[in-house]
């Protein structure tokens, strides 16, 4: 099963850092954000790996090469224009394998999650395995509300205000698919802010009932705002 990670985002909310480094290469404890992930994802045995690079691309491949030293294989492919997580995602076509595992290189998850998202993918027949956490309704208009039932998710709101929220789940940027997610990529439209979202794909695919499951995450580090480096440089050892 590859793995592809969305590294190509400029990072606005981090500016002047990111005028002259990617997002994914903002440093933690002197080591780009985007190494630890890739760590994580060589202990969840996911060695094959597609990079979705714009932003200061040459930055980032110079970096990790080939991969052969983080114990990996990378290939790179240029989004090219910024249009969008469902974009990103659909530059990849071909070049994934029949089932893969699409993660936004700006957080970090544990090893045993990834495990047991791709685990439950299979054992449970799904379509996709969104991974999905709890947060006060408040923050949620950082992220994508997941509405879940019975283990399955029912819809997604993207970036609600607090009164507009349904329960307390968002998208954390972990999604295991199947290589149909292609076929609904094409077929979604510009959302108001001018690019192709991820979760409209979702979406589109629940509206034809596929089976799309949630699964709780245990522990997610991300990294949207100046502050937040803070905060990682003193947890990501527990990841």
């Amino acid at each position: 099963m590859k793995a592809v990670v969305l590294a190509a985002g400029i990072g606005k909310r981090l500016k002047p850092i990111t005028e002259n480094i990617p997002k994914v290469m903002v440093e933690i404890n002197s080591k780009p954000l985007l190494e630890y992930l890739i760590r994580v994802l060589k202990a969840s045995d996911l060695t094959d790996l597609i990079l979705v690079v714009g932003h200061k691309k040459e930055m980032i491949s110079n970096y990790f090469r080939d991969g052969k030293s983080f114990g990996m294989k990378i290939e790179y492919i240029d989004q090219g224009e910024y249009l969008g997580t469902g974009h990103a995602v659909l530059v990849t076509n071909g070049k994934t394998s029949k089932e893969f595992v699409v993660l936004y290189g700006d957080s970090i998850w544990t090893v045993e999650h990834i495990k047991n998202i791709i685990k439950e993918f299979r054992e449970r027949g799904l379509d996709a395995a969104m991974s999905v956490r709890e947060a006060p309704k408040e923050e949620l208009s950082r992220f994508g509300n997941v509405i879940v039932k019975h283990g399955l998710v029912e819809d997604m709101i993207e970036k609600p205000s607090p009164e507009k929220a349904i329960g307390n789940l968002y998208f954390t940027g972990l999604i295991v698919f199947k290589d149909e997610i292609y076929n609904y990529l094409r077929r979604i439209e510009k959302s108001p802010r001018g690019e192709y979202e991820l979760p409209d794909a979702i979406k589109l695919m629940i509206k034809d009932e596929k089976r799309v499951g949630a699964v709780l995450a245990d522990k997610v580090l991300d990294l949207t705002k100046q502050e937040d480096i803070e905060k990682l440089a003193r947890e990501i050892h527990q990841i």
